[in-house]
């Protein structure tokens, strides 16, 4: 069995999320996993904005999967469960299915569930 660091996947994957921080650490702790083509960004806003960068974020790749994570779900317990977040998450799947539909979605609560998310919808069979 490979360990961790000699893993070396090619899928393109865009992150999504509400901390740039804690955006930078993921893309930091996937591409030292071996992924190569991460590119993670947490300073989306709920604004024209922050659609018209999204948008310019998936024009970049073409992406295998683009994943959202909790504080654009409203799974993130650091972040308030109000109806603006529910709403602006819609609007960011429609952007995405508009501007990336081949990517597939993967839905996470935390940073820490990237690698699950990633496996369960692009590596069928990874347990």
């Amino acid at each position: 069995m490979a360990s961790s660091s000699s893993i070396n996947y090619d899928w393109k994957i865009l992150g999504l999320g509400r901390g740039v921080s804690t955006a930078k650490q993921a893309e930091e702790n996937l591409k030292a996993l071996g992924y190569k083509n991460i590119k993670i960004d947490g300073s989306l806003e709920n604004n024209a904005g922050g659609d018209e960068k999204l948008i310019a974020l998936l024009k970049e790749n073409d992406w295998d999967a683009v994943s959202l994570g909790g504080g654009l779900t409203g799974y993130d317990e650091h972040f308030q469960r109000e109806v603006a977040t529910l709403h602006w998450f819609n609007r960011i799947v429609n952007i995405i299915h508009e501007h990336a539909p081949k990517a597939k979605f993967i839905f996470v609560d935390k940073p820490e569930s990237l690698v699950e998310g990633i496996h369960r919808v692009l590596d069928n069979g990874h347990k």
